[in-house]
């Protein structure tokens, strides 16, 4: 895991290829030359920032596999809650914006791949969008559930991959995506308005959506 006393780590996170890079690895796994072919970069490149964010503990090695003469080296972010938990808070707000922005990019492509193969279409696909109100000990338990979905989520695939092992048959890929986030606040009444009867945001939004 990093180091997060180290004032590097903030400044390598603000970095837009590394923030590019983490927002991939958050979605799947790849390898730097995969990584620079799909954002046409090159490759030497990349594997710089990739070995930035490694020596940061912020993605982890799951493969090496042979291809053409070479062993290509395949990484996935590390945990997100050790990121969010330890790391996301010490980062300044320009760091955050750039990774959720990066990794908004990819997850609409990871959604649109399943709208466009009728993934949407089994009986036991959801898509749920909800507005709350929270206090900050309602921010932190929800993000808690959320976490505990995740790893859930990693002990079902494990349980699913040894059932299929034995039965001999492959999987149906499925895509899970989780967010929890500020909105703006909206309330009709008077007391949300300004002068003119503008609406006024607040200082810092309270809903939430999952």
């Amino acid at each position: 895991m990093a180091d997060l006393q180290d004032p590097r780590l903030a400044k390598a996170l603000a970095h837009p290829v590394r923030v590019r890079l983490l927002g991939i690895l958050q979605t799947r796994q790849a390898s730097p030359s995969e990584m620079a072919e799909e954002l046409g970069m090159p490759l030497t490149n990349v594997s710089y920032h990739v070995r930035v964010l490694a020596d940061y503990g912020l993605i982890r090695l799951v493969s090496r596999t042979p291809r053409r003469g070479v062993i290509e080296h395949h990484y996935v972010a590390v945990d997100r809650r050790a990121l969010a938990a330890e790391i996301w808070a010490r980062l300044p707000d320009v760091a955050k914006s750039e990774m959720a922005g990066a990794s908004l990019v990819d997850l609409s492509e990871f959604v649109g791949e399943g709208v466009k193969g009728d993934g949407f279409a089994a009986s036991a696909a959801r898509a749920n969008a909800l507005r709350l109100t929270l206090d900050q000990k309602g921010w932190e338990k929800l993000a808690g559930e959320l976490d505990r979905l995740v790893d859930l989520a990693r002990r079902i695939e494990g349980e699913s991959e040894r059932r299929l092992r034995t039965a001999g048959r492959s999987g149906e890929p499925a895509g899970l995506v989780a967010l929890l986030f500020g909105v703006p606040a909206q309330d009709g009444s008077d007391r949300r308005r300004g002068r003119g009867g503008r609406r006024r945001r607040t200082a810092r939004p309270k809903g939430a959506s999952v």
